[in-house]
């Protein structure tokens, strides 16, 4: 975009679209948009004379609030999708977190379970542990406790450390 008074407020010189995966995290996409808009900018600079800039959509513009380390903390008492989408958006950083017999519990990687029941309960514990959410579940896949690496969710099971009826909060 072009140099403008005020925050992201240019004119649009080119732009690219791409579809976001139902289980990328923050940190793949990021890695997937820097290839994208390096090739965007070499694009933009090899033909900025025949370029027209757009101006932008100001009614579309929103400002994003700081993050911080406690807005990745779980809340159980919401629906699957969304801790799902939380646990994505907030890899690599800050990483979302629960509590598991009174540790954090850093959650890499979830995905959409099946099952439903008490939020923040432990409804299965097979090849993944399983947390019930406010609407549907929770498959939790790569976990990691305080000093430890991270780790298939399975390991907790096999190290008993959880178990269907824990409860993490």
């Amino acid at each position: 975009m072009q140099m403008a008074e005020g925050l992201d407020t240019g004119d649009v010189l080119l732009e690219a679209r791409t579809p976001i995966g139902p289980d990328e995290t923050a940190g793949e996409l990021n890695d997937r948009l820097m290839h994208l808009g390096a090739a965007l900018a070499v694009d933009t600079l090899a033909r900025i004379d025949a370029i027209t800039p757009q101006p932008q959509d100001d009614a579309a513009h929103t400002l994003a609030p700081l993050i911080g380390r406690e807005d990745a903390r779980i809340d159980w008492s919401k629906p699957a999708k969304d801790i799902h989408n939380q646990v994505r958006g907030f890899n690599p950083w800050p990483v979302c977190w629960t509590e598991l017999g009174g540790e954090r519990l850093k959650l890499w990687r979830t995905r959409i379970g099946s099952g439903e029941g008490s939020p923040g309960t432990v409804i299965d514990a097979g090849r993944n542990v399983t947390v019930a959410c406010g609407i549907g579940s929770v498959d939790l896949l790569e976990v990691q406790l305080p000093g430890k690496r991270k780790q298939a969710s399975r390991d907790l099971i096999n190290a008993g450390r959880i178990q269907v009826g824990s409860v993490v909060e």
